[in-house]
Formats: C-alpha cells, structure tokens, sequence
C-alpha cells in the first residue's frame, strides 16, 4: 500500500506535509526553499514544485495539486527538498505515492 494514494486528474487542493528530523521533532523549515518532487521507477520527473509554510517550525508545509500533476496513473516516489543558499542540503526520505486511475 501506498504512502499516499490520490485519484488521477484531481487538482487544486493543499496536501500537506509534516517534515521532521532525525530523532521524529519537526524539522524547523525557517530560511528554506521547500520543493516536493515526485519520480517514477526510472528517475524520470513526474512533477515538482514549490510548498510553502505557515509556520516554519512546526515542519509543516503544503503543496498545492496543480492541473497535469495527477494526470497519468500509477505507481511513483517523492520526497521534500530543502534548499538553503542555493543548496540542497536535506531531503525527505522517500516515500511512495499511488495515483489511481479513475473508474
């Protein structure tokens, strides 16, 4: 089962996200860029783009489904980039998304 199962050509709602740390606190998200990227089997990018947060310390950031995001059904990988200074310097550990084709 999937980490995260949503329904092909859905858009226009927040999926939110709690990014934490090593010992499972929330991961203060203060002064970085936050990017969900989302990758099928062989790397190839399926979507990505900007998450933003309310209240960077709480690790809580949300993405806004975009139009085409959902628009091809199967089985993927995403993660949360965190960029500071123009460097990547932390990444979530990945995570599987289902997208189910609708009946």
């Amino acid at each position: 089962m999937a980490d995260w199962t949503l329904v092909e050509g859905d858009e226009g709602y927040d999926q939110s996200f709690t990014v934490t740390d090593v010992d499972g606190g929330a991961f203060d998200l203060t002064g970085y860029t936050i990017t969900l990227v989302v990758w099928d089997s062989s790397g190839t990018v399926l979507f990505s783009g900007g998450c933003v947060s309310a209240e960077p310390e709480t690790g809580v950031c949300t993405y806004t489904i975009a139009d085409g995001d959902l628009d091809t059904p199967g089985d993927y990988w995403w993660r949360i980039k965190l960029t500071s200074n123009s460097t990547v310097t932390q990444s979530t550990t990945p995570a599987t998304l289902e997208i189910k084709d609708v009946p």
